[in-house]
């Protein structure tokens, strides 16, 4: 009889260690980690995840930042040492012990964000071009000429006109940069600044040694 009874308990117990078991999974895997990119010259690390949860980066044992996540989801702590690029690091969300979520994160290269004074040399540069190119106008809408070269000076002061446009709007992006704070990235995503149409510069040159 107590060994019928205590098969019965095994047998009900089993099904509610499984549910349990289940339902601490189905926490881990609800746990959602949003990491803001990380550089060699970061001095915290920031994102979201699980409220009120805690938060440490990691790499082979040594803590490198750890803090609480607020109410509202987001975290942002600072770094105790210098990440290195390319490096993976170690992010663990846990919170009461009943959720956990490890997730590795990639360091990449030193963030270089550029001045307003990097873009309004940019600006300054392609100005100067802009400028070149209605002197160049201005000579050839002066110029008296036969019908035939008329035809050929047409062709030029389009292609100038074209060129002129296209310099004017690359001016006018940079300047919206400059004015939102000299501190985001141009659209066309260039860190180099923008770059002239190829062709268009052979039909300047062509248009010079015409």
């Amino acid at each position: 009889m107590i060994m019928k009874r205590n098969l019965l308990l095994s047998s009900l117990s089993l099904p509610v260690a499984l549910m349990a078991f289940g339902n601490i999974n189905a926490g881990a895997r609800a746990v959602n980690v949003k990491v803001n990119p990380l550089y060699t010259n970061s001095k915290t690390i920031q994102g979201k995840t699980l409220s009120n949860a805690q938060v440490k980066l990691t790499r082979y044992k040594k803590t490198y930042g750890a803090g609480t996540v607020k109410k509202n989801g987001q975290f942002k702590f600072k770094l105790k040492n210098k990440l290195h690029a390319n490096f993976h690091y170690r992010l663990t969300v846990s919170k009461n012990g009943k959720a956990k979520k490890v997730v590795m994160v990639k360091v990449n290269k030193k963030s270089v964000k550029k001045t307003t004074s990097d873009y309004q040399k940019q600006i300054d540069s392609l100005s100067a071009q802009v400028d070149k190119l209605q002197n160049e106008l201005a000579t050839l809408q002066n110029t008296t000429s036969t019908s035939t070269t008329s035809i050929d000076n047409t062709n030029k002061i389009n292609d100038l006109n074209g060129q002129i446009n296209s310099l004017k709007n690359q001016i006018a992006g940079l300047s919206n940069v400059t004015i939102s704070g000299g501190n985001s990235t141009p659209s066309n995503n260039n860190n180099n600044g923008p770059v002239i149409d190829p062709e268009l510069l052979r039909r300047s040159r062509n248009c010079k040694g015409n």
